[in-house]
């Protein structure tokens, strides 16, 4: 059993609340008919405070907020949570993980003057652009997201664009490489999913590495399938040369996930 004093760094899960509908994960049907079984709930400010006592943050590093089913952006009082973590403890690092589609952008501006330290960081999960971000990422809007995204960076925010790669994006790598340098993103990640792990055959697709997604209906509507390779003539790597490490989900599975991670000056 860990003690207090021992405790540097926490996953706090504000909510199983979500905007999106993205097909590989547990809160839906692939994507389409919401999990019964997961009850909609969330943190507020005051179970924080219970939770996460000053004397637990003056000791920490670090509290990143990270949804295994919900999106941050849809606590009522996610702001509110990060202001009190950030004047308890003004030199930890903090950090969210969020779709960017929703909220207003005064939000997103107050998000970013919070996420402005040196190790501070929000990771933008962007799979594509405007003609593929919805593919996974269902439900999502991708100019509020941008807006968001703008309005966080403008702000001081340091952003992250996180690129699941799949085979109906992985032509846009370089592109979005690209965009993320020129909007102000400190970083741009690439992920290769390992939620492939089945053959799907049965539900008429035909691929062994492939995902059905189905709408709210329960109506099969596409398949989601694995990146082949990516072309990259800037670092010259594809996706069976990146760096796996392993990503552990919250009563699912354990994962492997391959990273390249590019660094803008």
């Amino acid at each position: 059993m860990y003690q207090f004093n021992q405790l540097e760094r926490i996953h706090l899960e504000l909510t199983d609340k979500c905007n999106a509908g993205c097909p590989m994960c547990g809160r839906n049907w692939y994507g389409g008919v919401e999990n019964k079984n997961l009850p909609l709930t969330e943190l507020g400010l005051e179970d924080v405070k219970k939770i996460l006592t000053p004397q637990i943050l003056k000791n920490l590093k670090e509290v990143y907020v990270c949804g295994n089913f919900g999106d941050a952006l849809m606590a009522k009082d996610t702001l509110d949570i990060f202001k009190y973590m950030r004047n308890v403890s003004p030199n930890m690092t903090l950090g969210m993980f969020t779709n960017g589609s929703g909220r207003t952008a005064k939000w997103w501006s107050e998000l970013g003057a919070i996420l402005s330290g040196e190790k501070d960081y929000c990771r933008f999960s962007l799979d594509g652009l405007e003609d593929t971000n919805h593919l996974y990422r269902r439900y999502t809007d991708w100019n509020k997201i941008m807006t968001s995204v703008e309005s966080f960076i403008a702000s001081g925010g340091k952003a992250i664009w996180e690129f699941i790669v799949f085979k109906h994006n992985q032509h846009q790598v370089d592109e979005a490489r690209k965009l993320a340098k020129k909007m102000g993103f400190q970083k741009f990640q690439i992920i290769q999913s390992g939620r492939f792990l089945q053959d799907n055959a049965e539900v008429g697709v035909g691929w062994k590495n492939a995902h059905p997604v189905y709408s709210k209906k329960g109506d099969y509507e596409y398949c989601i399938q694995p990146a082949t390779k990516i072309s990259n003539p800037s670092l010259k790597k594809d996706l069976k040369k990146v760096i796996t490490t392993n990503f552990s989900l919250r009563n699912i599975l354990t994962i492997l996930r391959g990273k390249e991670i590019v660094h803008f000056p």
